[in-house]
């Protein structure tokens, strides 16, 4: 789909995301099937599963309800279990709205033409290399022919900027381990089946305190 048949539903969920200041909310897309007279339409919205499910249900709907009872529709959301799922149906293009990476609003939109809606002018996106507070890891360069938790390929700031990071200006040599999602690269890090793993301030913050 292209920008200039984005349908009016979406211009309107972008005003009530701003009136409700959801400024860090990155939305795209795609083209929704309209509803027959008099039926409240329904629409699909996915969350990158950074976090697993039962936490995703708690962050985002009290927000999906707010925004279905001012605008007049039902916002469904979906469920995946590994980033990797996520990220094939969004090349599909199978959900109606997602929260997504930079890196991922570029390849969706020129795949099916998902269109970004909200922004986050105000903070950037940065990975972290987390270790457990007793590692022995003093400095980048102990993780020198490591095994390292990602959450996936594709996690822009959690694994291709931390790769990159670690390869071109570290000049460190690791093998990468792809555990799903963010939660999972940190139990790897807690359990010991790794000495670090990437992930982003924002998930890490929310993990539980041992």
């Amino acid at each position: 789909m292209k920008q200039e048949t984005v349908p009016d539903f979406a211009i309107r969920i972008k005003h009530a995301v701003f009136c409700l200041c959801f400024l860090t909310l990155l939305v795209g897309v795609s083209n929704p099937v309209p509803a027959r007279a008099g039926e409240r339409r329904t629409y699909t919205f996915a969350v990158v599963p950074q976090f697993p499910p039962l936490l995703i249900k708690r962050y985002w709907t009290p927000l999906l309800d707010r925004v279905s009872r001012e605008m007049g529709v039902e916002l469904k959301l979906q469920f995946y279990k590994s980033i990797p799922d996520f990220e094939l149906d969004l090349l599909k293009g199978v959900p109606d709205f997602a929260y997504m990476n930079p890196y991922q609003v570029v390849l969706t939109h020129k795949a099916n033409g998902y269109v970004p809606l909200v922004r986050d002018e105000h903070r950037q996106l940065v990975g972290i290399l987390v270790v457990r507070a007793d590692s022995a890891v003093k400095s980048v360069r102990d993780l020198d022919g490591k095994v390292l938790a990602f959450p996936s390929p594709k996690a822009f700031a959690a694994s291709q900027y931390l790769r990159a990071l670690l390869s071109e200006k570290e000049k460190i040599q690791f093998t990468p381990k792809y555990v799903t999602t963010h939660s999972n690269v940190y139990r790897h890090v807690i359990l010991g089946r790794v000495p670090a793993g990437g992930g982003v301030n924002k998930t890490l913050d929310k993990e539980p305190q041992s």
